[in-house]
């Protein structure tokens, strides 16, 4: 169980530590933006999904700022789905637990 909680936490540090990178920097406009690498799997996953929404620009090869807008639009269509995604979820098994119970 605990090797569960640590996995589970581990997608979510990383997304902060990518968001927080720009952040500490200021790294919101092509002038101020930072060479950046994410030093692990889960800050690089997220990281191409930054760009391939548009939410972190490359202005130079390695140098990146992030499109605050778009970041904050990305995050929040992302905690919108994780949120349904979770309604759904507990709502299932409510029902099988209802049905179970019935019969």
């Amino acid at each position: 169980m605990a090797q569960f909680s640590l996995f589970a936490a581990l997608p979510p540090a990383a997304r902060w530590r990518v968001r927080r990178a720009f952040e500490q920097a200021g790294a919101y406009s092509p002038e101020k933006a930072i060479a950046y690498e994410p030093p692990h799997w889960f800050e690089h996953r997220y990281f191409k999904r930054l760009r391939e929404h548009g939410a972190v620009v490359e202005v130079q090869r390695g140098r990146y700022y992030a499109d605050a807008p778009k970041l904050a639009e990305y995050v929040r269509k992302r905690r919108l789905r994780a949120f349904i995604l979770a309604s759904a979820t507990i709502l299932a098994a409510v029902m099988t637990a209802k049905r179970v119970l019935l019969h």
